[in-house]
């Protein structure tokens, strides 16, 4: 499999292993269920994704599923027809609906004013689309993030995890790609602070940093922990996507960053979770459907 499939799988197939223990913040409840978290599982407490069973998506992945959906219909990113794509989608939508797409919902003109990690972790199909042309996934990158999470951190952490992910498909391994950008000109001071905290904590145990960091969905807490997963892991990918979900708290948005970024470096993707993701037979199809659009 080639890296930018592994990269776009990868990020895909980290919520839905996070799916199991999403938004369990309790960690001592995350390890009641330790014997079964070496396997993709359906919701422990169904409160958030009740409709949802093992291989599934959290509605972070349905709506990165969405937007590959969208760009695999328009051979590209077509900021109109993503968001009719998912206003149509959302409005019958039997998941979760978070206050972001709530919010979206009722303002579609202005998206929410949120700065969740969510909205910038769903651009694995952009990557996929525009590895080589880095001016247009930046653009569609913000773009897509400011549909539902209009606020400039969100943007600038989406245009950042672009940027990573491009530098590993690349060639820098995920831990030089992440230490790379924070040294670079285009890493924007409001964000080099979260790069710069959790590059050093790489050393220590992912669970006690993620806790420090904070566990929640808003990127203060959940970027810095998917950094200091990816540049402690690097190319393991089983072993990061593990330890994210016995961090608890929001697994499921960092992960689909986790997964994106260590799945860029072709790292392999453990062959009984694909075989469990429900979804993988289409998002390969999707794929085949924009390769062959970009001739």
């Amino acid at each position: 499999m080639d890296k930018r499939r592994t990269m776009i799988l990868g990020s895909l197939l980290a919520d839905s292993y996070a799916l199991g223990t999403h938004w369990m913040y309790d960690t001592d409840q995350i390890d009641a269920h330790r014997d079964r978290l070496q396997q993709l599982i359906g919701p422990v407490v169904p409160r958030f994704h009740a409709n949802r069973k093992a291989g599934e998506h959290t509605h972070y992945g349905d709506q990165t599923l969405m937007l590959l959906e969208s760009v695999a219909r328009s051979g590209g990113f077509d900021r109109q027809q993503f968001q009719g794509d998912w206003l149509t989608a959302m409005q019958g939508y039997d998941g979760y609906l978070d206050h972001a797409s709530k919010e979206t919902l009722a303002h579609p003109e202005t998206g929410a004013v949120s700065d969740d990690l969510g909205g910038a972790a769903r651009i694995a199909p952009l990557v996929y689309r525009y590895f080589d042309d880095p001016s247009m996934l930046n653009r569609s990158a913000d773009e897509q993030t400011a549909f539902t999470h209009n606020s400039p951190e969100a943007r600038e952490a989406a245009q950042a995890a672009a940027d990573v992910a491009l530098r590993v498909l690349n060639g820098e391994s995920p831990a030089k790609a992440a230490a790379a950008y924070a040294g670079s000109p285009e890493c924007p001071e409001s964000l080099r602070f979260y790069f710069l905290l959790s590059i050093p904590a790489a050393g220590e145990e992912t669970r006690s940093a993620v806790k420090r960091f904070g566990q929640m969905c808003s990127l203060k807490g959940a970027l810095p922990s998917a950094l200091q997963i990816i540049v402690k892991y690097d190319t393991d990918y089983r072993e990061a996507l593990y330890q994210n979900i016995l961090a608890g708290g929001d697994s499921a948005a960092r992960g689909l960053i986790i997964g994106m970024i260590i799945g860029a470096s072709g790292a392999p993707l453990p062959e009984e979770w694909l075989n469990a993701y429900v979804h993988r037979q289409k998002v390969e199809a999707l794929l085949d459907r924009i390769d062959s659009k970009r001739g």
